[in-house]
């Protein structure tokens, strides 16, 4: 029949809004989730929510005033452009003083953004390839290619900065899987 159901455009940019991350951690679309699936969710999804005055769920269920909750959980959060990519605009609550996150907030407040529960990162060394012979340690950034709910392989990013996309500062590096 050639057929074709088209939700979103092929030029919609789903994968570079954040707000997809607070939709999937909202109470509501948790609530629809068999066990095993909402279990899934909270394990591999950050607690994330659109930045703005309100009540909402927190990371743990109960219930918060989000903005002067997000005020005092700083060190644990990380705010984010809606609809950005390559790390412009991501400021890192850990890395700011009181002063400096009221203004981070000010400033997501004037443009869809939203706040996320950090999440760890993941250091390794690797060895320089100045000829000093030695090595130094990077942020480890992977993301995997799903094809037919099988791993075909995955991408791997390095920094030595806070952020391991490339328009940051980061490098996109070769990985091989060795052994069987």
């Amino acid at each position: 029949r050639r057929s074709v159901c088209m939700v979103n455009p092929f030029r919609a940019a789903l994968f570079h809004r954040k707000r997809l991350w607070a939709d999937l951690t909202a109470p509501a679309f948790l609530e629809g989730l068999l066990p095993a699936e909402e279990q899934t969710v909270r394990r591999h999804i950050p607690w994330t929510r659109m930045l703005a005055a309100g009540e909402t769920s927190g990371p743990t269920g109960e219930q918060i005033d989000l903005l002067p909750w997000v005020r005092a959980q700083r060190a644990e959060l990380v705010i984010k452009p809606d609809h950005q990519y390559g790390g412009q605009g991501v400021r890192l609550g850990w890395q700011e003083d009181d002063a400096s996150w009221d203004e981070a907030i000010a400033e997501a407040l004037g443009r869809e953004s939203v706040v996320q529960v950090a999440v760890p990162l993941s250091y390794q060394r690797f060895p320089l390839l100045d000829g000093s012979g030695e090595s130094a340690k990077f942020l480890v950034d992977q993301a995997p290619y799903l094809f037919r709910g099988k791993m075909g392989g995955f991408l791997t990013r390095l920094s030595t900065g806070p952020l391991a996309n490339v328009t940051a500062g980061g490098s996109m590096v070769p990985t091989f899987v060795v052994g069987p």
